[in-house]
């Protein structure tokens, strides 16, 4: 098909998984959490209902959960099995610029200690090793795909405080990964492993997240010590059932994301009735769509 089609040929995708929507979640609560974060939204991963929010639309530097983007448009630009070299400083944890000997290493397996230490250089080694430039053209290309009308990527870090985004808009790329590539968050919840380079030299990689290593997280310290995490974690009364935790620009993130763990573990959660459920939504129906487009 690929070979006949021109640029701009309408496609019509089929993804039997999202023909039916599970029942939609109902958080029932008066009370709502002390969270110190500029922004935060709590919503159903798989209906994109909305429990709680704050700010969900509001523009704010997003740290290191730009490193979700990185990590897609790195899946899509480049080989995972081709290597590239990086310095062995680049390996070891805390990373020491001070060890500059060569290694060869696969770049998928480049993205465990960029995902599970924030690993600031290699997300620039990958950047680099598809085009700076296009690269950062592809992350805002895709955010546009993804209808992130809010999201700038001027960094694969998110060092840059001109790296922002929106709840509303870190929900949709959560989404289309949990849903199209869990790849990346399979790396965020790993807690050790070990990447090989090809002369045999082994590098321990531990997650040096500081919250509970049940959760999926991607988290990130960014200026002025405010930090950012997202969070996939199962609903305590549905196991089968996963939400999202989105936090942005947080002096005390840990503190928010327990007082909204606690909020979700202790509101009476029920599944309700599609045609009456008034649950808001994080994402319009084109946005929709577009997450069932792998």
């Amino acid at each position: 098909m690929f070979a006949f089609a021109d640029v701009g040929t309408g496609l019509f995708v089929y993804d039997p998984k999202n023909t039916v929507p599970p029942i939609p979640l109902s958080a029932l609560s008066d009370t709502v959490p002390t969270v110190e974060a500029s922004a935060y939204l709590v919503a159903d991963i798989d209906t994109s209902d909305v429990c709680l929010e704050h700010n969900a639309t509001s523009t704010l530097p997003i740290g290191a959960v730009t490193k979700l983007m990185t990590a897609l448009v790195a899946n899509e630009t480049i080989s995972f099995e081709k290597k590239i070299t990086v310095t062995e400083g680049m390996l070891i944890q805390p990373d020491d610029t001070t060890k500059t000997n060569f290694k060869k290493v696969l770049i998928g397996r480049l993205l465990y200690p960029m995902l599970m230490s924030s690993n600031t250089h290699i997300a620039e080694v990958l950047a680099s090793t598809y085009g700076v430039t296009p690269f950062f053209r592809w992350m805002n290309r895709s955010a546009h795909a993804f209808d992130m009308q809010s999201t700038t990527f001027a960094d694969v870090n998110g060092v840059s405080t001109q790296t922002q985004s929106m709840a509303d808009d870190i929900f949709q790329l959560t989404t289309y990964i949990v849903h199209k590539k869990s790849f990346v968050f399979d790396i965020i919840q790993t807690l050790h492993t070990t990447v090989f380079a090809s002369d045999g030299t082994k590098f321990n990689i531990s997650y040096t997240n500081e919250l509970q290593s049940s959760d999926q997280v991607a988290s990130s310290s960014t200026l002025e010590s405010f930090e950012s995490t997202v969070s996939i974690l199962p609903i305590t009364h549905y196991p089968n059932r996963r939400v999202v935790l989105i936090i942005l620009h947080s002096p005390h993130f840990l503190r928010d994301q327990h007082a909204l763990l606690q909020w979700i573990n202790n509101t009476h959660v029920t599944l309700s009735d599609v045609s009456t459920s008034t649950a808001n939504t994080a994402c319009t129906l084109h946005a929709c769509i577009a997450f069932s487009v792998s």
